[in-house]
């Protein structure tokens, strides 16, 4: 576990503008990540082991965070893209934090236009791991700490024992990925039929990532709200995927485009064009959080 006194930092990694049109890249968009930009700095001692990030869908230049294993509160954390503060603390009434990993942001399944937070439990810290996807709806308004209810749980079994990466696509569909040395990771989607089930989903299609990596990868990942992109992180590459009909198992199959080093991140959250109101012409930014030294 990172101390407490240790901050956290967000770096900005922007990249050329997309080819598109009506918010489709172009095929032969090639994506370009610069240097790394240190925006903010986050100090709040709640937040001691930040283990996932995504980004608000109501909020302008909010995202949310969390905890990894060890935090009794069941808690999420709001907080500013531009200075790193905390804006409030959403503890989450009935959910338990064994060892939450990826928080993702997006669309609540047969919703359209009402935007859900999950909560990824899917750490190998529980023998076995809890795999356990906590939703709820997200916050209209944000006093300093506020207590929201589960919205739905949905349980799933599988043939993994580690993952660190949920994604959302633009239906409020569900994908994991399990990490694995030398990041081959299993990609399963979840049934959204067994959003609150009191039985566990058996869950036993999948395919598995063509990833170059000697570590224990992936760290994290996530799908465009437009659903056209996905980013897959390993600790030492961004990996990018172009996915044109929504067929995420079958085009996540083919070798994925590797960008440069980006460093040892651990924790990937995605701020599109499209997302949290950017203007029109502004340059797409990948925010990744990083724990400081």
């Amino acid at each position: 576990m990172v101390s407490s006194r240790r901050s956290l930092l967000f770096w900005i990694f922007d990249i050329f503008a997309i080819l598109s049109v009506n918010g489709r890249p172009s095929r032969r968009y090639v994506p370009h990540f610069e240097h790394g930009v240190k925006v903010a700095t986050v100090s709040s001692n709640a937040i001691h082991e930040a283990s996932g990030l995504c980004a608000s869908r109501l909020h302008r230049d909010v995202l949310y965070t969390h905890n990894d294993s060890g935090d009794h509160t069941g808690s999420i954390y709001a907080i500013s893209a531009h200075d790193g503060s905390t804006i409030a603390q959403i503890t989450i009434h009935g959910a338990t934090n064994i060892d939450w990993e990826d928080i993702a942001c997006g669309e609540c399944p047969g919703q359209p236009q009402e935007f859900c937070i999950y909560i990824a439990d899917i750490g190998g810290n529980a023998h076995p791991a809890a795999n356990t996807i906590y939703r709820i709806k997200e916050p209209a308004t944000f006093p300093s700490h506020l207590t929201v209810d589960l919205d739905s749980t949905l349980k799933f079994t599988w043939s993994e024992h580690n993952a660190e990466t949920l994604m959302v696509d633009p239906h409020g569909e569900l994908y994991v990925v399990s990490k694995i040395v030398g990041g081959h990771g299993r990609m399963v989607k979840l049934p959204s039929s067994a959003w609150g089930s009191s039985h566990a989903a058996s869950v036993t299609d999948g395919i598995h990532l063509d990833l170059d990596s000697t570590r224990n990868d992936p760290v994290g990942g996530d799908i465009s709200p437009s659903g056209y992109e996905v980013l897959i992180k390993t600790l030492d590459h961004v990996n990018y995927y172009y996915v044109p009909d929504g067929d995420y198992m079958k085009h996540m199959t083919s070798v994925a485009i590797r960008t440069r080093r980006s460093g040892r991140v651990h924790s990937l959250g995605v701020r599109w064009t499209g997302l949290l109101h950017t203007r029109g012409g502004e340059t797409p930014a990948r925010v990744v959080l990083q724990e400081s030294g």
